[in-house]
Order: C-alpha cells, then sequence, then structure tokens
C-alpha cells in the first residue's frame, strides 16, 4: 500500500502561509506610509510654486503673463527641436553672464568695503 505524503490543511499549513505573507505586509505598509509622504511633500511643493507664482504675478505682471503664452505655445507644439535648442542654449548663457556679472559686482563690492574699512583685500 502506498503512502501518501501530502500534508493535510491544519494549523501548520496556515501559519506557514501566515509567515510567508508577513514580508508583503510589511512592504505594503511601508510603501502606504512612503505614499502618504511623497503626497505631502508634492502638496507642500504645490503650495510653495503657487505662492511663488502670485508674488511673480503681482511684481511682474506682464513678464508673468508672456511666460505664460510662450509655455502654452511650447506645449502646444508650436516650437521646433532646432529652435527650442538655440533659445535653451541662448537662456543659458543669458543666465550665466548674468550670475558671474552679478557675482564680480559683489566681489567689487566687497573689496570696496573692506578697502574703505582699512582693511587689506
Amino acid at each position: 500500500m502506498a503512502t501518501s505524503t501530502a500534508r493535510r490543511p491544519g494549523n501548520g499549513s496556515v501559519e506557514s502561509a501566515a509567515e510567508q505573507l508577513r514580508p508583503i505586509g510589511e512592504s505594503v505598509r511601508a510603501l502606504e506610509s512612503d505614499t502618504r509622504e511623497l503626497i505631502g511633500a508634492v502638496e507642500q511643493l504645490t503650495t510653495s510654486a503657487g505662492d511663488a507664482l502670485r508674488e511673480q504675478l503681482k511684481r511682474h505682471p506682464y513678464a508673468t503673463l508672456g511666460a505664460g503664452v510662450v509655455g502654452g505655445y511650447i506645449l502646444g507644439g508650436g516650437l521646433s527641436v532646432r529652435l527650442a535648442t538655440f533659445l535653451l542654449a541662448a537662456a543659458g548663457r543669458a543666465t550665466v553672464t548674468q550670475m558671474l556679472a552679478g557675482g564680480l559686482a559683489a566681489a567689487g563690492t566687497g573689496r570696496a568695503t573692506r578697502a574703505r574699512a582699512g582693511r587689506p583685500s
């Protein structure tokens, strides 16, 4: 007579299944926690961006309107890749030039202030 080696359902197999599912449950809880943190960070970023946009709109309404029009034109597909590359490169060069000029002006101001105070630069 052949003996059967199959397990009969009982407490041992239920506990074994629970042990196998425990890491999955822990992963789901960690994912849920991470998702809540991400949602909070996105909400905070959205609020900050909205506040910054409102401030920019108050200070420079026409520039903000122009940026919105340009953004809509680009998102609408009205800008070729070649032209977009050219414009981004030009904007990058202008930004770097402005940053360097501001840095040099600040460095010059610092030297002038130290010279007036009688300290060596």
